[in-house]
């Protein structure tokens, strides 16, 4: 799950996991990697990223995705992005014991909300 401060508020299954560089701006074979995505026909995202001439990346695609009926409140904190990568139980349980028990209210002022759907 992403993650970064506050609540969990939705869940999905990671469908492939790829990390690795480009170099001299050839971002051709990470944009093949997201084919089918919203993100494959954002032309200057790409060019944005080709610029950058060389980088590290890593493309995640997800399947399962839904929304949580409740949001989670973990017993960590992040600081800035995050991905939380729950496979097996002992993993949950560090990162979601003794989760306090918070009402999440819609359009809340921290900035936090869910979406009305």
């Amino acid at each position: 799950m992403k993650w970064n401060d506050g609540p969990i508020v939705a869940k999905s299954k990671i469908l492939s996991w790829h990390l690795g560089e480009f170099y001299d701006g050839n971002i051709y074979h990470i944009r093949d990697m997201c084919i089918g995505t919203k993100l494959f026909g954002l032309n200057d995202y790409w060019k944005t990223v080709a610029d950058k001439k060389s980088g590290y990346f890593a493309v995640i695609l997800l399947t399962d995705e839904e929304w949580l009926e409740l949001p989670i409140y973990s017993n960590a904190r992040s600081y800035g992005h995050s991905w939380i990568y729950l496979d097996n139980e002992y993993k949950a349980k560090q990162w979601l014991k003794n989760v306090p028990e918070k009402e999440f209210k819609e359009n809340s002022p921290d900035g936090r909300a869910l979406p009305k759907g």
